[in-house]
């Protein structure tokens, strides 16, 4: 098991990670959701300026999906950094919160 606190990291190498299954990651623990919001925004924008891309050209990029299933309680938080870390400045960047409550 890899520990959710050394998330990015793992995320970022170039080797295979035990913990993925294509898009699919597995951690143990609850992650520090800034740190791995903040990655994930910091990785796109990253991305775009590699390229040179204006904004307009970005849309692919424009929304990033954050899954979730399991209790309210991180349901509640999760939604909390999606609007935290949503740009709607000129970095155009979305998180939207796909939850799933049983």
């Amino acid at each position: 098991e890899i520990d959710s606190k050394d998330q990015p990291e793992v995320q970022i190498a170039e080797t295979a990670a035990p913990n993925r299954m294509e898009d699919i990651w597995i951690w143990r623990g609850r992650p520090n959701w800034d740190t791995v919001f903040n990655s994930t925004q910091e990785s796109i924008i990253n991305r775009r300026k590699a390229r040179g891309d204006h904004i307009a050209l970005v849309q692919d990029e424009s929304e990033v999906g954050v899954c979730f299933c399991g209790h309210p309680v991180i349901g509640k938080d999760l939604k909390k950094r999606c609007a935290k870390f949503t740009k709607t400045n000129d970095q155009m960047i979305k998180f939207t919160l796909n939850a799933e409550v049983f």
